[in-house]
């Protein structure tokens, strides 16, 4: 009777083993081809919803998958086209855009840091030099007032410290934005775009940086939908914590470009540095690595044995075995029987340093910087001076200077100018030049080399009269890197001529006329 009032027992599903076909394209190691993959890799579309990824945001007036006259999915469809399925999921697996938040927790790494840091502090460390082309001030006294100044506004701005964290963030994320702060009266004045008019005396705060992360980038129509404008995919206002800011108010640097249908997976930024080569630092500390294992393991001993007796007395063997186990490090003995015949194989590794070498030179090339100053080593391979990679490298660093840091001091110094300088020193707008240093400090034997070889060709010109001196005069005091710099160009050297000089060095004679002088010799 009380069995009525038991419940039936639940019976637990069947849990099915997975198989080949289910067990998703997940399952591949993403940093080989695996040659079963044509089973488990899924269809291309969905592979290209994995790289294709669409980036919607509040601050849209529209999704953007429903943006005006424009069908954005459609343009992302492949299906038509002819692909193999393995090399796209190998690409979709390492080249796809990783995230703003991997890319964070992959700089953390202490080899992936230097490498997207290194350039910008070597860009720095001569630092520039800042020039004005008119000088509306007609002491000089004052020039060198201005620039003193410019240069203690430089350290309490730290406009230093900005340009290489700009530069690494950008390495890392892909993108980097820089506001110029200014306070202004004006309830709009991040909505309009920049007007250098617009600061006023003691407004310029300075810059901030902020992580793509938190900023939201906002079209208008045209923008989105009409590929013939100048600003198609050029979000023109970024939106940070609800405040609408124009892109003029930023300056905006970007990793390597990609393509227009790329762009939304991206975020409308660059790739980041870190995605470039996180893979092949993955494989190059994973071989370095196995070194330390392989040396615990290189020694393999064999025990020569009758396997049918083994099994039968099979725990006897296994304890054999571990014994065997527990002394087979070369501060154990290892004791055997007369009827024992045991070997030993060794693994060579004579060449397993090269093979690590070799790993980490492939990542310093997909860093563009030799290995000698990513890794802080001595060049390799004989006769090898790392002159021709330095040369390229100092080409890079140039770029980076150029194309990346002085957009980023222009936009300081036009806002700092009509902030704190044309106030201070009761200046107008004066036209100013960045020169960056050599990226290379020469030795005193090299400047000294350099000067001679300059002053030798300044005399052959001179004696083949195609300058004169006064011209090797003005070239002197125009040359920052000479002793003469800034001498007076025209200032006449007068020449003192005495008609009585000595002709053969005796006083004795100073006397008597010039013709009794000549007779006597």
């Amino acid at each position: 009777m009380f069995k009525l009032f038991k419940s039936k027992p639940t019976l637990s599903p069947a849990i099915e083993k997975p198989t080949e076909d289910t067990k998703g394209p997940h399952a591949l190691d993403p940093f080989h081809l695996d040659p079963n993959a044509l089973k488990t890799v899924g269809n291309i579309e969905q592979l290209n919803t994995k790289i294709f990824s669409h980036q919607t945001s509040a601050a849209f007036d529209h999704a953007m998958d429903n943006c005006p006259d424009q069908d954005i999915k459609s343009a992302y469809r492949l299906d038509s086209q002819s692909i193999n399925p393995v090399i796209l999921e190998y690409f979709a697996n390492t080249s796809a855009f990783i995230g703003y938040q991997n890319c964070a927790i992959l700089a953390q790494k202490k080899l992936m840091g230097i490498a997207c840091t290194i350039k910008a502090e070597e860009a720095v460390k001569n630092w520039f030099e800042i020039s004005f082309t008119n000088k509306n001030v007609g002491d000089t006294e004052v020039d060198d007032k201005v620039l003193a100044y410019i240069r203690k506004s430089d350290v309490r701005f730290k406009v230093k410290d900005h340009i290489v964290r700009a530069e690494r963030f950008k390495n890392i994320f892909g993108i980097r934005h820089i506001l110029f702060k200014v306070e202004s009266m004006d309830p709009d004045y991040y909505l309009k775009p920049f007007n250098p008019d617009s600061v006023t005396p003691g407004s310029y705060k300075g810059m901030h940086q902020v992580d793509p992360i938190f900023v939201v980038p906002e079209f208008t129509d045209t923008g989105l939908s009409d590929p013939l404008s100048k600003n198609f995919y050029n979000p023109l206002y970024w939106v940070i914590n609800g405040v609408k800011i124009h892109r003029s108010h930023f300056v905006i640097i970007y990793g390597d470009e990609v393509a227009d249908i790329l762009k939304p997976s991206y975020r409308y930024g660059g790739i980041p540095l870190v995605q470039q080569i996180y893979e092949r630092l993955y494989k190059a500390e994973r071989t370095a690595n196995e070194a330390p294992e392989l040396a615990l393991t290189k020694r393999l001993n064999v025990r020569k044995t009758n396997l049918a007796k083994a099994l039968a007395m099979e725990g006897s063997f296994l304890q054999r075995m571990r014994d065997l186990v527990t002394f087979r490090d070369n501060y154990g003995i290892l004791i055997a029987d007369n009827s024992e015949d045991i070997q030993q194989i060794d693994t060579s590794l004579a060449d397993y340093t090269d093979v690590v070498n070799n790993q980490y030179q492939i990542f310093s090339s997909e860093c563009a910087i030799p290995a000698a100053k990513l890794l802080s080593t001595s060049p390799q391979g004989m006769n090898a001076t790392g002159e021709f990679e330095m040369k390229n490298y100092n080409q890079e660093v140039s770029k980076v200077q150029e194309n990346r840091m002085t957009p980023i001091l222009h936009a300081h110094y036009e806002r700092l100018l009509r902030s704190e300088i044309y106030p201070k020193f009761s200046l107008q707008a004066l036209d100013y030049d960045i020169s960056w240093n050599p990226l290379d400090n020469p030795t005193a034997i090299d400047v000294a080399t350099v000067e001679n070889m300059k002053a030798q060709t300044d005399a052959t010109l001179v004696q083949s009269q195609a300058i004169t001196p006064d011209n090797v005069r003005e070239r002197l005091s125009q040359d920052v890197n000479s002793p003469y710099f800034n001498i007076d160009p025209f200032e006449e050297v007068e020449i003192e001529e005495d008609p009585d000089k000595y002709i053969d060095g005796d006083k004795s004679n100073e006397d008597l006329e010039v013709d009794e002088r000549l007779g006597d010799q």
